[in-house]
């Protein structure tokens, strides 16, 4: 069982681990782990105590089994509901941390706004599984971006209504 909790400062060094993860370097495409200083800065911007509140506000939930944080949600307000962005540590993926974050993810958006929107890459076949068992469902929207080593990667928009 796993719970969502906003994060604070102190759990920087469990984020930064998770965005240095080998499948979220790929997924994300990084060329390596992202810079220290520069994801401290993000991470500190969404934290507890800050905005969120407008469009464009971002906020990060780390998802902890236990007392460990295994992963993170993010959520970003938009004019049309609240988009998702996640992460599972590495050594942690394959244990239903995922599924049970996205869930609960989906149904605290619930509470803010009434729709819900993620943006996943239409190769990442174990996200695409993720997303959907939280009830979000695949549109014809979506984008390309260019991945360098990848080129261009399309990322399909999933919504729910909630």
């Amino acid at each position: 069982m796993i719970r969502l909790t906003i994060a604070q400062k102190e759990d920087f060094e469990d984020y930064y681990k998770i965005r240095c993860g080998e499948s979220d370097i790929f997924w994300m495409g990084f060329d390596g782990p992202p810079e220290r200083e520069v994801m401290k800065k993000v991470f500190d911007s969404r934290c507890e105590g800050t905005s969120f509140e407008k469009n464009g506000d971002k906020r990060i939930y780390m998802v902890k089994a236990g007392d460990n944080n295994v992963g993170f949600v993010q959520f970003s307000l938009t004019e049309e509901g609240i988009e998702l962005g996640y992460s599972i540590l590495d050594e942690e993926q394959g244990k239903g941390y995922g599924s049970d974050a996205l869930s609960e993810a989906v149904k605290l958006a619930g509470e803010i706004r009434n729709c819900v929107i993620a943006e996943i890459r239409d190769d990442n076949e174990a996200s695409k599984r993720v997303i959907g068992k939280a009830g979000l469902k695949p549109t014809e929207e979506g984008s390309y971006e260019y991945f360098k080593g990848t080129g261009d990667v399309f990322f399909r928009k999933w919504k729910a209504r909630v």
